[in-house]
Parts: structure tokens; sequence; C-alpha cells
């Protein structure tokens, strides 16, 4: 690819996660058993990414279509087994199925720098401490499962969507001395121990 002259050289294959199916249905819930498909779909896409000569792969975790969030895997409140499971339990097998999901991209594609749309900081800043109403309530495991399975080599980026509109190196300085709270602009850790209710 070209722009202005200049050849492109990182270029990283997008995907949403919570694009509802062909059929207008939501995604595939993380208790669903189906969700090994999910899985073995990030496999072959990361499989795919790699024989193209990308980077890596662009995660967003919001949902594109629907305002209410009621299809955003990341709230309990819209969860299609929150009758039988709790927080709790949603929480841990989030954790767990986002695990399976970056291993199964680290074992296709072993230096994959896999880049997250919505930053931590970007969450945390809006809820503190998030409550289990919260949109964005298991989007801390959602992090740090695939932080768990990403391997040795696979990097996390924080694309921090806040900065579409930044032009200087000051406006990006400022967000990761201020926003982000430091030099450690994806502290993914952070997501394994913020309290918040279960």
């Amino acid at each position: 690819a070209t722009l202005g002259g200049n050849k492109l050289t990182d270029n990283f294959l997008k995907i949403r996660m919570t694009t509802p199916t062909a059929l207008g249905e939501p995604p595939t819930d993380v208790f669903d058993p189906k969700f090994d498909t999910v899985i073995e779909n990030f496999a072959q896409v990361a499989k795919r990414a790699y024989e193209s000569g990308f980077k890596g792969i662009m995660l967003d975790p919001e949902s594109p279509v629907d305002p209410m969030n009621e299809w955003d895997w990341l709230n309990y409140n819209y969860r299609p087994y929150r009758a039988t499971k709790t927080p709790a339990e949603y929480r841990k097998e989030m954790r767990r199925r986002m695990a399976q999901v970056s291993a199964a991209i680290a074992k296709n594609f072993p230096t994959c720098k896999l880049v997250v749309a919505i930053g931590w900081e970007q969450v945390t800043k809006q809820n503190k401490p998030l409550k289990l109403g919260d949109r964005y309530y298991l989007f801390p495991d959602l992090l740090a499962g695939l932080f768990d399975g990403k391997g040795s080599q696979m990097e996390m980026i924080n694309f921090y969507e806040d900065s579409y509109s930044h032009y200087t190196q000051a406006e990006y300085d400022y967000d990761v001395a201020v926003v982000a709270g430091g030099p450690n602009f994806f502290n993914i850790k952070d997501a394994d121990g913020y309290p918040y209710p279960a």
C-alpha cells in the first residue's frame, strides 16, 4: 500500500469482536460450546495474517451496530446465561476463553503484535470502580485473558482510540504521562487486581 508516495510497512488485520452474525444474532457467548469454533476462527485468521505479511492483528471489542450494547459481551447484564451464571463465573470464563483466543493466535502467529482498540485507562477513568451494570464490566477479564494466553513473543499494544484526533508528539506525550499515568502505557496487570464487585 502507498500513502503520499511512501510505502506502508506495518499493516494490521482488524477484527471486530462483537459484530452480530449475518442472521442478525448476537455473537457467540463465552459459555456457549460453539465458542470453540470462534477460537478456531481466530487461529485461522492469525495463520492467514502471518502468511500475508501483516505485522499483527487489531481487536476492537466494542459493538459497532448496537448503541445500547445489548450484544456487547463486556456487559454482564446482557449476557444470555446470566440466569444461571454469576458475575464471578462470567468473569472467570471470559478470562479463560480470551486466554484460549490469544493462545490460538500465538500458535499460528507467535510474533503477532496484538493491538486492542480501547485501552484499560479509558475504562477506569470513566468508572472507578467498575460496577455490575457498567457496559465494560467484563473488559478487565477480557484483557487479562488475552495477556494470559499470548505467549512470550506476542506483544500487546494499547491502541488508545481517544488519540484519533492527535497530530503532535506533545499530544501523545500528554496522554502517556497524564491519562495513562506513566510510561508503562499498557499495564495489563492492573486489570488482574482492579477492585470491583463480584
